[in-house]
């Protein structure tokens, strides 16, 4: 049931992803904005010339390498079911890498993601939490931002997609006792991988994962209290992290929560009682 409910998410995705595609290919046929640098660069990667480099280009080259690599394996197979051209890195050709990322890796990938955040056991709940990640996958999807550039030659659709794999091993080893796993070696090898494509993606898989990693560390260990004054000099000296929802947080920022191990675990829930009044 939920490959079948995701493969109909990315099924409805191929229309208008395709016909956006199209109209790109049609009515912009040469390189666009920046894609006169990136292309260049893949072009040149694809004649054998990796020693090649364009000092205006400001991003690792990550999304050349992939890229080209992916040309090389499907070429031959083109090339044996078909007459057609082989593949090259032609303009279109080198698109259809970040197309074939928006609409078929990154909902699969949305999804891996949003299953274990929003895991459930089983019966009619199971299948409710499939429908909502296949509907969220795809609307994620549609983002205009990101939608643009799924049918041009940038870093972003990739870019993305290798944040969420380093983001889905995190949650993932989130889950486990050992705090050295195997998930370990797949977060640092996709956050290397996120790397390799934007330096900026630092933020996103070194200080953000390791803001929750700490927040899930330190967790919340005693009764919070109502006064702010209390509650800040608790923290301060406990090295306690308030972190409730914000439908849990009062006005002046605090909430009287019960004693739990685990506030800031997405995997649990906290119990608290409303904000307490004002005056």
């Amino acid at each position: 049931m939920a490959a079948a409910t995701i493969s109909f998410a990315a099924a409805l995705l191929q229309i208008p992803a395709g016909l956006w595609f199209r109209e790109v290919n049609r009515e912009v046929p040469k390189p666009y904005l920046d894609e006169v640098f990136h292309i260049r660069q893949a072009q040149a990667y694809w004649a054998g010339k990796w020693t090649t480099w364009d000092p205006k280009i400001t991003t690792p080259p990550g999304l050349y390498i992939a890229s080209i690599l992916c040309l090389r394996i499907l070429a031959p197979v083109v090339r044996f079911f078909s007459e057609l051209e082989p593949v090259g890195a032609t303009v279109f050709g080198l698109r259809g890498f970040n197309y074939f990322i928006l609409t078929l890796l990154l909902p699969l990938r949305l999804a891996t993601l949003l299953r274990v955040i929003w895991r459930k056991n089983t019966g009619q709940q199971r299948l409710l939490q499939e429908g909502q990640i296949a509907h969220t996958a795809l609307n994620i999807c549609l983002f205009p931002v990101l939608f643009f550039f799924g049918a041009l030659y940038y870093t972003d659709v990739y870019s993305v997609i290798t944040v969420l794999g380093t983001c889905y091993w995190h949650y993932r080893q989130a889950q486990v006792a050992s705090v050295i796993s195997r998930w370990n070696v797949l977060i640092v090898l996709n956050g290397l991988l996120s790397l390799s494509l934007r330096q900026t993606n630092i933020f996103w898989v070194a200080i953000y994962l390791g803001g929750l990693e700490v927040v899930r560390e330190l967790g919340d260990s005693g009764r919070r209290n109502q006064d702010i004054k209390d509650a800040f000099m608790e923290a301060w000296a406990q090295g306690l992290i308030y972190d409730p929802p914000v439908e849990e947080a009062g006005f002046e920022g605090s909430t009287v929560t019960h004693p739990t191990s685990s506030t800031a675990n997405p995997y649990s829930k906290t119990t608290s009682t409303p904000p307490y009044p004002l005056s």
